[in-house]
């Protein structure tokens, strides 16, 4: 079952506050921790001439997560942080379905010039 191989993740909140000299400091904290995967869902560009592959990452989660576009997720067993691009409540499976569960596209984020 596609839940199984759920792993844990958690969501990073992000906080402002002012440095006292003009500025602002920022600060991210662990928030809610949930279970998900990261898949790779492959479609072919259909304008190029050598219709290539493209693959985005997935992040497939539970269902009664909600998670927006912007939003950081980090995946706890190795620390790679996420960025979620779209809105999780975009990509449910139906109410009825015999396992619950959203997904929302992704995108790695490699260095610290997210913050």
């Amino acid at each position: 079952m596609l839940t199984d191989y759920f792993i844990p993740f958690v969501h990073l909140e992000k906080s402002t506050t002012s440095d006292g000299l003009g500025g602002v400091s920022t600060l991210w904290t662990e928030g809610v921790t949930f279970q998900g995967n990261i898949t790779a869902v492959c479609g072919s560009a259909k304008k190029d001439p050598a219709r290539h592959l493209k693959v985005t990452p997935t992040l497939v989660h539970e269902y009664d997560v909600t998670l927006t576009p912007g939003d950081i997720v980090r995946r706890v067993h190795d620390g790679a942080l996420f960025r979620v691009m779209a809105a999780s409540s975009d990509f449910r499976t139906p109410e009825v379905a015999a396992t619950l569960y959203a997904q929302v596209p992704v995108e790695r984020l490699v260095n610290d010039s997210w913050m």
